[in-house]
């Protein structure tokens, strides 16, 4: 058992062809060996230490504990290889092979290296990946993040729907005005009627004389005869009667 996490940044090398790149080191100043493509070197991340073509957190290697379980230092963006009981790793975008026709001291040997095209030459022999590099996704923005930052395409049937809005309050309006402008109208006729109806009344009492009234009688003179007592006279009349009636005298007034 380790007494270290052996995940990344802990793994198997980097080939890479000329330095290494930007947040690397190289496990060595000089090329691991050249080939037509050019010179090959070996790169672990920062803050490891590169021992026995391996990235390890110290100088004391880790190699055996990398092997029982092979990655790459940078699982995310390098792919694992294998070749003669050895592993290496590829940026992703290239392609991992064999140059066989390498002379090291004097004598015929190998190595590995990684192009970003098909090798050509009876000497190149393409390998295939053991394992890909696996990205960690990209942070996607919030859904409400992504309504404010983009508009909502209108279709035409949420435009139909608008309009049918508008020409609805459009015509609430002025459904409204004209009923306003009706009932206004009534209210003046109205008026108008009531007014003339009393202007009608008041020419019929002008034509029909007053009859009098109390305060207006005839005057006394003018019935005085109707209510008058008869004439004092000496002369009396006397009644008429029937024909068989007896006449009787009135009797003479009495000697004073």
């Amino acid at each position: 058992m380790t007494d270290f996490d052996t995940g990344p940044p802990y793994g198997f090398y980097l080939r890479h062809n000329g330095s290494c790149p930007e947040s690397q080191i190289q496990c060595s100043s000089q090329a691991q060996w050249s080939d037509d493509y050019g010179e090959w070197f070996n790169c672990c991340p920062e803050d490891t230490v590169c021992v026995d073509n391996t990235c390890c957190p110290s100088t004391s290697g880790c190699k055996t504990a990398i092997e029982s379980d092979p990655h790459c230092a940078n699982n995310q963006t390098w792919d694992l290889y294998e070749q003669g009981g050895g592993f290496f790793c590829c940026e992703q975008g290239t392609i991992g092979y064999v140059n066989s026709g390498l002379e090291v001291g004097g004598e015929q040997a190998s190595g590995v290296a990684c192009a970003e095209h098909w090798m050509q030459g009876d000497n190149y022999d393409l390998l295939t990946a053991l394992a890909k590099g696996t990205p960690s996704p990209t942070p996607t923005p919030s859904s409400s993040a992504s309504a404010s930052a983009t508009p909502t395409p209108t279709s035409d049937s949420d435009s139909g729907s608008g309009h049918s809005k508008t020409a609805a309050i459009v015509g609430g309006v002025v459904g409204g005005v004209v009923g306003g402008l009706a009932g206004l109208g009534l209210i003046i006729g109205l008026v108008w009627y009531v007014r003339r109806r009393r202007r009608q009344q008041g020419q019929v009492q002008a034509a029909d004389p007053a009859l009098p009234t109390a305060s207006q009688g005839a005057p006394v003179n003018e019935y005085k005869g109707a209510f008058g007592e008869l004439p004092d006279t000496h002369v009396r009349s006397e009644l008429s009667g029937s024909p068989n009636q007896m006449a009787h005298e009135l009797p003479a007034e009495p000697a004073r």
